[in-house]
């Protein structure tokens, strides 16, 4: 789709706006696929909560100390989900 729309596989993205720097991204198939919580884990060297106990009070109180150690800011309201997605 996206050579279709733009021809081309590669894409400039300016994060700062039209006057920012330009990055480009790389759509070119095939695509690396990750496993969210192994892969999450293996970045961040600890294991996480399983994900069906992510409403437990420790997934919550880990998970927001996962963002203060990787210096991840998460608004309010810091819910296990927010902190998760934000990591």
């Amino acid at each position: 789709m996206v050579k279709q729309i733009h021809g081309s596989y590669k894409l400039p993205y300016h994060s700062e706006g039209p006057n920012g720097p330009c990055f480009e991204i790389d759509c070119t198939p095939p695509f690396r696929r990750l496993r969210m919580f192994p892969d999450l884990e293996k970045a961040l060297g600890t294991k996480l909560p399983c994900p069906t106990k992510l409403d437990l009070p420790e997934s919550r109180q880990l998970l927001d100390e996962l963002c203060v150690k990787n210096q991840v800011d998460c608004s309010a309201p810091r819910t296990a989900s927010r902190l998760l997605d934000k990591v």
